[in-house]
């Protein structure tokens, strides 16, 4: 087993923390998903996820996680001012 094989050759049970990195998507690829967003507010996830695949085609990613990479990084698809007139006039 792996973790006896570990004890035999280090004599004692340490924990060996892995380094957080970020394994899917780099710099470039999350600044050509927001330069696309300001370019069309609009755009749909799975039309962005083909533009995405278009332009990398060895990137695997889901739309869950594109989305969860709009959300994290810039609030570019929340627009205020269409509801700033219309806030209070839907009262039950």
């Amino acid at each position: 087993m792996r973790w006896v094989d570990r004890f035999q050759e280090e004599e004692e049970i340490k924990r060996h923390n892995r380094k957080p990195i970020a394994y899917k998507i780099h710099k470039d690829q999350v600044k050509f998903i927001l330069a696309e967003l300001k370019k069309n507010k609009t755009i749909t996830m799975d039309n962005l996820l083909v533009k995405l695949k278009e332009k990398y085609p060895t990137l695997t990613l889901s739309r869950f996680h594109l989305s969860r990479i709009e959300n994290n990084t810039d609030k570019t698809r929340t627009d205020k001012t269409l509801w700033k007139g219309n806030r209070h006039k839907c009262k039950n």
